[in-house]
């Protein structure tokens, strides 16, 4: 079985740094998935970059987190919604303009 982590907020979180699931597990890459309990105008970003991308790029942290990679699309945050991706594409939550979900 697979591994599991919650990235879960809460009413001060406005949004997170681009981030790819976690390289511990021994391969370089597997699936992962967004499940949207909840209806938000936080929308996910995923961006075109990847780790390996980054690697080849030497991109630091400070890169990363400062605006660095190319956004590729936007996903809505809708109640029900389960997004599946590679995870090496980095991903990050989109700043909501509201403290409160549906």
């Amino acid at each position: 079985m697979g591994g599991f982590w919650y990235n879960g907020g809460n009413e001060s979180t406005i949004g997170n740094n681009p981030h790819i699931g976690p390289y511990d597990y021994g391969v370089e890459k597997f699936k992962a998935a967004v499940y949207y309990v909840t209806d938000s105008d936080s929308p996910t970003v995923f961006y075109k970059d990847t780790y390996k991308s980054v690697k080849e790029n030497k991109y630091t942290d400070e890169d990363i987190c400062n605006g660095k990679l190319e956004v590729d699309h936007f996903v809505e945050a809708k109640k029900g919604r389960l997004v599946v991706f590679d995870s090496d594409i980095f991903h990050s939550a989109g700043v909501a303009t509201s403290k409160y979900r549906s």
